[in-house]
């Protein structure tokens, strides 16, 4: 009996893309009231401790490169320049598997996370859904004829015998 063979797809999230968090980007609003205060230096507030209550607090997300810290903008965000996906199968992606996926038409990109999870990016001018069945298609066509020839052999060496 023919094994059915299956590769599950889910949506990549890009570990940047974070919500709002109020806290961290916007300005401390605790003296909503006044807009304008006068430095008094009778207060025993230092003139930077009275401008560090009214600035906002901003964080940048950076990546460590070769050429040194990056800021992680919407212009070099993986999510925004590949279309990517997840694939969970139930077979191993044996280097020959792999090796048949990367020549399909759109993949732009191929990383092996575990002997039966990949994340593949798929190139803008490509359609998505059609990289993904041309995958599966080509990888189901090399395993099935797998199969057959392993069972061909079995059968062959036990009739020897």
């Amino acid at each position: 009996m023919k094994k059915k063979y299956m590769i599950g797809w889910e949506k990549w999230i890009d570990p940047f893309e974070t919500e709002h968090d109020p806290e961290i980007n916007e300005p401390n609003n605790e003296d909503e009231d006044s807009t304008y205060e006068e430095y008094d230096p009778m207060s025993g507030m230092g003139i930077d401790a009275m401008l560090n209550k009214h600035i906002t607090k901003h964080t940048v997300p950076v990546l460590m490169t070769p050429a040194g810290m990056l800021p992680v903008n919407d212009n070099i965000r993986p999510s925004n320049t590949f279309n990517f996906w997840i694939g969970h199968t139930n077979f191993r992606l044996t280097q020959n598997v792999i090796d048949i996926i990367e020549k399909v038409d759109g993949v732009e990109i191929l990383d092996i996370c575990t002997p039966y999870r990949l994340r593949l990016g798929i190139g803008r001018m490509f359609e998505g859904n059609k990289v993904k069945y041309d995958i599966l298609t080509q990888v189901d066509e090399y395993l099935s004829y797998k199969e057959k020839y392993i069972n061909a052999l079995q059968e062959q060496s036990s009739e020897d015998y």
